[in-house]
């Protein structure tokens, strides 16, 4: 299942933009399960640093991770309901701790350029980059930000 729809030659593919601290951020809605205000995260001992522990959503249990901590190497510490984006990848459910949501809008094939190591503020979970309104968006791979969390 996809969410790229084709307009001439140009495929485009819905994306969620949102922020962690000063930077910009899109995952393909596809993986979007929806947004939420957590209410209660449970700790969990000896996970990695960007892990804030699980919390049930509809019946499920979802990790909590940090964003600030996973993207950026940001320690943050939340007041109480962190904003999250709920995330389906597989059987993987992962609520995602973000700052602020943007929009949602499709990104054409011909807007996405691809990330070298050399690129300013690039991480190891972003696959791409597009400019959107005069900002830097990296295009997260959920795979990536999912794998070894």
């Amino acid at each position: 299942m996809t969410a790229n729809i084709e307009h001439g030659a140009q495929k485009t593919t819905k994306h969620l933009i949102f922020s962690v601290g000063e930077s910009f951020f899109a995952i393909e809605a596809l993986y979007v399960l929806g947004i939420i205000q957590i209410e209660n995260i449970v700790p969990i001992p000896h996970m990695a640093p960007s892990i804030l522990g699980i919390t049930k959503l509809r019946g499920e249990i979802y990790t909590v991770m940090d964003l600030h901590t996973r993207l950026l190497s940001i320690p943050f510490h939340y007041e109480c309901n962190p904003l999250a984006i709920s995330i389906g990848y597989g059987k993987q459910r992962v609520c995602a701790v973000i700052d602020k949501v943007l929009f949602v809008t499709e990104i054409g094939s011909r807007d996405i350029k691809p990330l070298s190591s050399t690129t300013a503020g690039a991480n190891k979970f972003a696959t791409s980059y597009a400019l959107m309104d005069g900002k830097y968006v990296q295009l997260l791979s959920v795979k990536n930000l999912l794998a070894d969390n």
